[in-house]
Formats: C-alpha cells, structure tokens, sequence
C-alpha cells in the first residue's frame, strides 16, 4: 500500500507541474512615463525685431523744442532663466534677457533734423537692453504660454553732426520697466534635456534720461542738455536648451 500511494503521490506532482506550465505568464503591469515637464534651467539666444519711440526736449535751446527718433532695427541677444513646474499645469519662473541692435541704432530726429540750430542733424538711439522679471504660464504638454513683466534697463545714445564734425556723441543707462507675454514649444524631448523655441513680445518703458553734455563740465542740466523719453515695443523668436536637474534618470520604458 505505501508503494502504491509513494507513485500515486509522484504521478500528482508531475501533472500538476504540467498544468502550471501551460498557464499563461501574467505580464508586469505597464510602466507610465510621466508628462512632459517644464521644470529646469535654461541657456539660449534670441533674435527679432526692435521699434523705438524717442522723443528729445531741448529746455536750453532756441527756444522751447521737441524732436522725434522713432525707428526699427534688427536685434540679437543671450537669455537665461529657471522654472518650476507646479499644481500639474502651472509654470513659475524667472528670465534675464539681454539684445542689442544689428547696426548703429541712432535715429536723426524731426522736424529741423532733430536740432535746436536746423543747419545741424541730431540722433538719438538705444543700443542695448536688459531685463529681469518672473514669468507666470500654464501649460499644454508640450507647450507653455506665459506673461512676463519686470525690471529693464537700456542704453540710451545721442550725438549731433555739424558742419565741423560730430560731437556730443555720448550714451547713458537708464532703468524702466516692461511687460510681455510670449509661448514656448518643446521641440525635442530627452530624458532630462529638451530644446525649446519660442516667440515672445514685450513693452518697454524707460522714462525720461537727463541727457547732459560732458563739454558742458557739470552733472546738471546747463546749456547743451536734452531730455530723452524712450519706449520700444521687441518681438524675437528664442531658442533655448533646457535641462532637469530635479527628474531623476530612470530605465527607458515605453510610454503606453
């Protein structure tokens, strides 16, 4: 009897081993890659297009006179920026962008050339800008609208021609502020990089820049003196290489 039990025992286990074998294997449930984020720092270049609006006061001239140095120029610059990407769909960050004009960006102003004496000609100009402001955006998986607004500072140039040569050919800094809106497309994707382009418009606003001549000897308004206001409204195509430092690198796995 115990035989016959030993080989009935033996004759259950293999079948059973059998049965399992033919049972289908259970796949892992499938690994989820998470959506696109625009969490990072970036590095990139822009470039665009510049329309200035400039109108110099001469208080100390022939009289009480007004000239206009309204132009466009092409413009190019660096940026750089870090942003957080919060509540699944909203974008908090930070940008400094910097541009300048392509070619000489002063303007012979009008009417009278933009001088107090007509026989003159009168420029005025703005060579460089900078800006820093926070951007707050919200996201669509790959793209990211945005409003951004802040702090700028811009180089403002004047100088004058007469018949005896250029002079007071001298530049100030001047600080303002801007506001602007612009969206971004994340073109290609890696793990932890991505290549992002975008277009972005801002307003620009400096004020008004006592602008006194250094022949003049003294930091006041006295004799050969202007008052600059300016104001430029800049669309630029931008072009950046973001990068991650907070996901993590994981085994690459298809996204379902």
């Amino acid at each position: 009897m115990q035989k016959i039990a030993l080989l009935l025992s033996v004759v259950a286990f293999g079948t059973t081993s059998a049965m399992a074998a033919d049972l289908p294997v259970k796949a892992p449930p499938p690994v989820f890659l998470p959506e696109y984020s625009w969490t990072g720092v970036y590095v990139g270049a822009n470039f665009g297009g510049a329309w200035t609006s400039q109108s110099a006061f001469w208080p100390n001239g022939f009289g009480t006179l007004n000239f206009n140095h309204d132009g466009s120029f092409g413009v190019g610059g660096l940026h750089a920026g870090a942003q957080y990407q919060w509540a699944n769909n909203w974008v908090l960050g930070l940008d400094i962008s910097w541009f300048s004009g392509f070619k000489d960006t002063q303007v012979v102003g009008t009417p009278n050339a933009g001088c107090p004496n007509p026989a003159d000609f009168c420029a005025a100009g703005l060579a460089s800008v900078v800006t820093v402001g926070p951007r707050l955006g919200y996201a669509f998986r790959d793209f990211l609208v945005y409003g951004t607004a802040g702090y700028a500072s811009g180089e403002i140039n004047v100088s004058a021609v007469t018949p005896g040569g250029v002079f007071d050919d001298f530049s100030k800094r001047k600080g303002g502020w801007f506001a602007g809106a612009g969206v971004d497309y994340a073109a290609w994707k890696g793990r932890q990089t991505a290549i992002i382009v975008g277009l972005e418009y801002k307003h620009i606003d400096l004020g008004t820049a006592s602008m006194n001549s250094p022949a003049d000897g003294v930091p006041f308004c006295a004799g050969d003196c202007r008052l600059v206001k300016t104001s430029a409204d800049v669309v630029q195509a931008r072009f950046s290489l973001k990068w991650d430092p907070i996901t993590p690198l994981g085994p690459v796995v298809a996204k379902y």
